[in-house]
């Protein structure tokens, strides 16, 4: 999985308060698992993008959610501790 994303501005230390972190609007965005991707340069469903950083202003948090459309999304979420997981689904196919 894999997912870029670019900011106006970097953000700032302890952004988000630790967990997944505080919303942000990227200026441009890129999200695939390898099977569907999603891109700022095309129409999605619903995009989601929260990140958190530490107070050296690295992101150890952050939940990533590209709808695809009404039945297929791509999403990865930290939460800085115990939370990880990087999956997608499909619900035509059921994965």
């Amino acid at each position: 999985m894999s997912a870029t994303f670019t900011l106006s501005e970097p953000l700032t230390d302890s952004f988000g308060n630790g967990g997944f972190g505080s919303s942000v609007v990227p200026l441009s965005w890129s999200f695939t698992d390898g099977f569907q991707s999603a891109n700022s340069t095309e129409s999605v469903y619903g995009m989601t993008f929260k990140v958190a950083t530490n107070t050296s202003g690295q992101i150890v948090g952050w939940d990533i959610v590209a709808d695809i459309n009404s039945s297929q999304f791509i999403q990865s979420f930290y939460d800085g501790a115990s939370e990880d997981s990087n999956y997608a689904y499909d619900y035509f196919t059921g994965g």
